[in-house]
Order: structure tokens, then sequence, then C-alpha cells
């Protein structure tokens, strides 16, 4: 036995073969897969020999335990078994290792219950997968270089995005922040690296918290950043957010956030394109404050939609109140159509002029009607509210698919005391872009919001700076740990030529790779205003990360990607690293979108589902007596939902849900049902089982009721996989061929 030899092992198979040759040495093989066939020279015989010594319909062959039997059809030249010819309509058995001849035509029966393979190749293939995989593993797991990143102020500035703290700003009259595009101004700090706050002082009186309604006018604004969320964060039903919440609050919620529709810039106007506003190729598509533009989109689970929206929808519960976003006016509270129930507040703002938000969709709830009687009481006349009284609850009248709050803003642009559809703005603003360096909507937005999202820092041309002072000596200043910085040359700042620098949207995973902290884009104006697409010196962008954005997270591959709009791709960029500080840091030489990516372990854990019952339930609390709200909650703790279907009864068909929150009220009609909710992950992982929860309902008395309110208990779900797992598959599989191999070698000792 040869080396190679030892390296083979026998795979049973069962195949059985009827070979044939002709004189002239041609031939061929016919597998036998049934248990009797007929030989000839043309169709439709089973097996066709097509030679001048068989006959048309030659002889009949059949195959009975492994034996193989023949019957000759009374041929012209005869069937032969052993040199003898045997008698026509005959059935005969061939012997083993007999010669079986139709006419001039040898046939061989061939019987293989295995064969024997060589499984070198195999074993050599794994041996240098293994040698070459477990190094980059090593390499993987191995930790990240790790830098010292500064900024070297003597050459340098250093933009920060500012930080919520409560201290005074200046006042800004609204037209003179026009140009800054929705981004807030850094005030002027004893230090270079422009970490100045951003929480506007106003001058509005303190009032009581248990009042609501006022009936004279409060002072105005004296910051046009004046609005804070007019929703509560998960989880609390009260007014006013945290920087960290307002900054999570204003994502998609394909992203995490609460936002389901965006103010589009482009044309910000209903109804659409094929009533007269927008034109086809505008339906299209969205300008975004952040000056990226996006397709239209069907559902919030592609991410952004509609085209012509002028507000903000976000995404709540049937239960979430909705606050006034700043103080001001109620001018009017009335239920209007596709609107549905509706409040409208105007503020005023000193120095910048007079805003209004309007709330649509309200619920019809006691809240709202208790401020539509108060208003149509008071002749229509005008109602002093204070910021964060509650003005109605999250619902879905009027013409809308699903509870949601849409907030409008819009600014009297030409002072006459309207406010009409084409002097809506974004209370985001618009951050300029390489690709939309102006904002297309011709009513200026700015930004409104009273939490910072982005800064502007301009260079004067007496030599000064606006928002940065630079009066210190020059010194290597480290990078900031807990907000995005851009450590940016001076001989790329033109005198009078703005920088802007934001957070961004975060970006929606794809292909395995997920945003990790958070997206920040920047640009850089000429002199002229102009956009400077390239620079000569490179700019370096750090964004700062934590130990718990890196769960579920690859080790070592993170990296710093920028948008690539015209392609809409995420192009890595060579990333480097302070692990001590956790900052990821680029330089770049183009402006954009820059995001922190990390690619996802394999994920096998599906997503769960949380059904609630609120209503009346009777005494027994076996059956519930009027209409119940449903609230169907999907959670999966990779990431956002890509999908959710759910059913009322077994024998109806499923519904898609219009979000990964669904609230519906079911009607009292008496009768059982069993709801059923299926949610699917971004790696296609379905809900399994479907979450469910039974209810009978029999309407009845209320008097003999009392509220209630039940939820469905998530079904467990498998621990997700290590990553390590994936790569000791084929350390196993070679495991299994060494024991072969030991236990093969036993065997023959």
């Amino acid at each position: 036995m040869n080396f190679f030899s030892k390296f083979s092992l026998n795979i049973p198979v069962r195949r059985r073969t009827l070979s044939w040759k002709l004189p002239e040495g041609k031939g061929g093989r016919y597998p036998l897969k049934t248990s009797s066939f007929t030989v000839g020279r043309q169709a439709p015989n089973d097996m066709v020999i097509e030679h001048e010594s068989i006959s048309r319909r030659h002889a009949r062959l059949s195959l009975e335990y492994d034996q193989l039997y023949v019957e000759d059809m009374a041929s012209t030249r005869g069937t032969w078994i052993g040199g003898e010819r045997i008698r026509p309509y005959t059935r005969t058995l061939v012997p083993p290792d007999t010669s079986l001849w139709i006419g001039q035509v040898e046939l061989t029966f061939e019987k293989v219950d295995a064969v024997r393979v060589s499984i070198l190749p195999v074993l050599l293939i794994f041996m240098l997968g293994i040698c070459c995989g477990v190094p980059l593993l090593i390499l993987k797991s191995l930790p990240v270089k790790s830098e010292n990143l500064v900024c070297d102020l003597a050459d340098s500035y250093l933009i920060s995005i500012p930080q919520e703290k409560s201290q005074e700003v200046a006042q800004t009259p609204l037209e003179a922040t026009a140009t800054l595009s929705g981004t807030v101004p850094i005030t002027s700090t004893p230090a270079l690296t422009g970490t100045a706050t951003m929480f506007p002082t106003e001058t509005v009186p303190q009032l009581p918290s248990d009042t609501a309604l006022y009936d004279s006018n409060i002072q105005a604004y004296t910051t046009p950043y004046f609005l804070e969320l007019p929703i509560p964060y998960t989880g609390r039903n009260t007014f006013g957010v945290s920087q960290d919440e307002f900054e999570t609050a204003s994502q998609s919620v394909y992203s995490g956030g609460r936002i389901t529709s965006f103010f589009d810039h482009d044309m910000p106007i209903y109804p659409f394109y094929n009533d007269g506003n927008e034109t086809q190729d505008q339906s299209k598509y969205l300008l975004l404050f952040n000056g990226q533009q996006v397709k239209d989109r069907d559902t919030w689970k592609d991410g952004y939609f509609y085209s012509g929206h002028p507000a903000y929808d976000f995404s709540g519960s049937a239960s979430t109140p909705i606050f006034a976003a700043a103080t001001g006016d109620i001018v009017e509270v009335r239920n209007s159509g596709c609107e549905g129930n509706l409040i409208k507040i105007e503020h005023s703002v000193q120095n910048a002029g007079n805003f209004q938000t309007l709330y649509f969709h309200l619920q019809d709830d006691k809240v709202f009607q208790d401020w539509l009687k108060k208003f149509q009481d008071g002749g229509g006349q005008k109602i002093t509210v204070v910021e964060g009284t509650m003005i109605g609850t999250m619902g879905t009248t009027g013409c809308s698919t699903g509870v949601h709050l849409h907030f409008e803003v819009r600014y009297d642009k030409n002072k006459d005391g309207h406010f009409d559809s084409g002097e809506v703005v974004d209370p985001y603003g618009f951050i300029p872009s390489l690709e939309y360096p102006k904002d297309l909507w011709s009513t200026t937005s700015t930004y409104l919001w009273r939490h910072p999202l982005g800064t502007t820092f301009t260079h004067t041309r007496g030599g000064g700076t606006t928002g940065l002072n630079k009066t210190v000596a020059p010194e290597l200043e480290p990078i900031s740990r807990t907000q995005p910085e851009l450590c940016v040359p001076q001989t790329i700042i033109s005198p009078d030529g703005p920088v802007y620098f934001s957070l961004s949207l975060s970006p929606p995973p794809a292909k395995g790779l997920v945003n990790i902290a958070q997206a920040v884009t920047f640009i850089i104006l000429d002199f002229q205003q102009e956009v400077v697409p390239q620079y000569e010196d490179k700019i370096l962008v750090s964004i700062p990360y934590r130990d718990a954005d890196l769960k579920n997270i690859v080790p070592g591959s993170l990296s710093i990607r920028r948008l690539n709009a015209e392609e809409n791709v995420w192009e890595n960029v060579t990333t480097k690293f302070d692990t001590t500080n956790k900052i990821a840091a680029a330089t770049v030489d183009k402006p954009g979108q820059y995001a922190l990516f990390g690619e996802l372990t394999p994920d096998n854990v599906p997503p769960t589902t949380t059904i609630t019952l609120k209503g009346m339930i009777n005494t027994e609390e076996t059956a519930w007596c009027d209409a119940v709200e449903v609230t169907l909650s999907s959670l999966d703790e990779r990431g956002p939902i890509k999908d959710l279907s759910y059913r009322l009864r077994d024998d109806l068909a499923w519904i898609q849900s219009p979000s990964p929150l669904q609230i519906f009220t079911l009607q009292p009609s008496p009768g059982n049902f069993n709801i059923q909710a299926i949610a699917i992950d971004q790696s296609d992982n379905p809900e399994t089982p479907p979450a469910a929860l039974s209810l009978i309902m029999s309407p009845t008395s209320l008097s003999a009721c009392h509220p209630k309110e039940i939820s469905s208990v998530p079904s467990p779900q498998p621990s997700s996989s290590n990553t390590l797992i994936y790569y000791l598959i084929p350390l196993g599989i070679v495991g299994v061929f060494v024991w072969f191999f030991i236990q093969r070698s036993r065997t023959r000792k």
C-alpha cells in the first residue's frame, strides 16, 4: 500500500450499469434505473444501440436481486450467452462474469457497491484554511493599535459640536442667523476648542407647573432656539428631554429614532405633484435637512418618506401626550378634514418675528374636547399657554394611516400676520452639502430647537474669529472623548468662509454593517460662499464611541466611512483609534457625511413582540366589556425591525403593520379573538412562535366593569451565537477526519 492510498476511504454507493461495445471499439454505458427494459436499434426501446447487427426490437432485459436476465425478441442475429445462442422468448439468467452478446454488440453488467475516494486534497485544503485562517483570526482579535489623537492649535482650528449646558448665549436675530442653515453658532470661549454651550436662556416668566391656561400674553423669546420636543421620550410622559434623548429621537425610526416622515426641502407643499405642485421628478425624492437627497419610500421600513412632506411625523402610541413645544398663544382648535383634530399655537421671538407650530391628528379625547370647548367659549380668542402644557393625545384622526403626531412649523416671512403653506420651515434648519450647497425651499429654514446638533465657525477678514477666540497660546489640544470634532488646518479656511459641522442622520444597516455612535456632516465655503469640494491639506474628523456601542460587533471591524452621494455607497477611509479614550478618527480631504461603522456578528436571534390590551373588563376578568386598545410593540436586540404582521383570529388573513409600533382599537362585538403577531429583523429572522394573546369580548354595562391592562409574555429566544463558533466549524470538520483515520488504523491492527 502506497502513502497516498492511506488517505482514501470507501464511500458506499449503489450503482448498476450495462455497458456496451461495438465491433469497431466504440461504446457507451446505460444506467439501470428500472427493473425491466428493452434493447433495440431505434425508439421506442429504452436502450437504443444503432448497429446493423441489432434488430429494431432485439431483446428484453430485467434485473432481479442483482441478477441479470435476458429474453430474445425473435431477433435476426440472435442473443448469445457464453458463446451459445438462446431460444427466442425464453427468459434466461446471465451468469456472473459471462459474456452477453446481442448481434455483434457485447454487453457487460457492472455492479458497484462502493467507491474509493482520496481525501488528501480535501485535507490539504482544510489545513491550508487553518494555517491562513487562524493567524488572521488571531490578528483580528488583537487590540487595535492606539494612537494619541491631538490637534495642533498653532496652525489648526479645533471645532467641536457643543454640549448642552444652562448658560446664556448671545441673543441672535433670526435674519442674522439665516445663513447658518441649520447649525448653531459657537460663542466665544477662553479656549480654542470651541466647546461653547447652546442652551438659550429665555425671558419667559417662571409659572406654576399646575397652571395650564393664561389670559394674558407672555413675553416673547429672546433667541430663535426656543422649541422643545412636543412629545415625551420613550418610557416617560413628562415634558422635556436630555441632549442624548433629543439626538436619539431626531433619528428615523429605521435607525431607532422617533421620526417616521421628514421635512422635504425640495417642495414641502401639499398636495402632491399630480395635483399641481411637485413635478413628477420631484415627487420621487426628498431633500433632508442634512443636505442629503433620498428616494421617496413606500413605508417606514424603507427609511425615509414621503416626498412633499412639510413637517415631521413623530411616532408614539395612543396614550402618548402631546405638549406645547414652546410658550405662545393658541389661535385655532378644530377638526379639519385630512388634518384631523388640530391645534395651532403662535410664538413670538424678539428681533426675529412670529412662528406658528401646528399639531395634527390629535386623538378625539377629553383633553382635546376641553381645549375645543375653551376656545369656542372664548369666541375664538387667543388662549395663552405655557410650554410643556398638555394640549392633546397622539392619535390617528383625519387622513392618517396610523397613530402619530404631524408637527409642522411656519414662519411669518412677509409679516402679514398670516401663516400660509408657503411659509413652512424646517425646525432642524438646512445644512449645505456638496450636492446641495443651497436650500431649494424658498423660505429659509433656521435651526429652532434648544438642543444643539451642530455649530458654525467663521474666520473674519479682520483676523478674528466668530465663535472661537484665538488669543490663547498655541498648544496641542487633546481630541474630545464626548463629542465629535474637526481639526481644520487654517490654510483651508477662507476669510468670511464658514465651516458647518453638525451631527447627521444615522445610516440604516446595510450588507452586514451597522452605524456605531454618531454620524456627522461638515462642509466649508469660501469667501464667495461657494462650496470647497476638496482640500489640499487634510482635516481630522473624530467620532467618540462607547463600550456599549461595540455589543454584537466583530472585533477589529470598526472603520469610518464617507457617503458617496452619487452612488449612495458608504466608502471606507483609513481610520485611527485612541482605544484608551474610545475615539475613532480619520484624515480626509473631502466634505460630506462621515459615520463610524462596524461589522455585525452573525445574528440568529429573532425579534420579540409584546401584545398589550387596554380597556374595561368584567368583574371576573374573563371578558372585555367595551372597545379594547391593542398595542403591538416589536423589539430586536440588534437593531430595527424589518417587518411586522398580525392577525386577529386564526381564520383571518395576516395584515402588514405600517410601523414596528402598531396601535389599533378592537371595536366591541361579541366573540373570541386570538391576536397573533410575527416580527422579522434585518437578518430575516422570523419571530417563532408568533406572539399571541387571546381575549373574549362580551359588550355589557360598563358599571359592572373596571379598567384593566394586560400584556403577553414574549417567547424565549435562543441566545446569540458567539462569532468564534463560526470560525471553529472548519476545525471541527478536520477533527472528524482525524478521528476517522485513528479508528481505521486501530481496526487494521
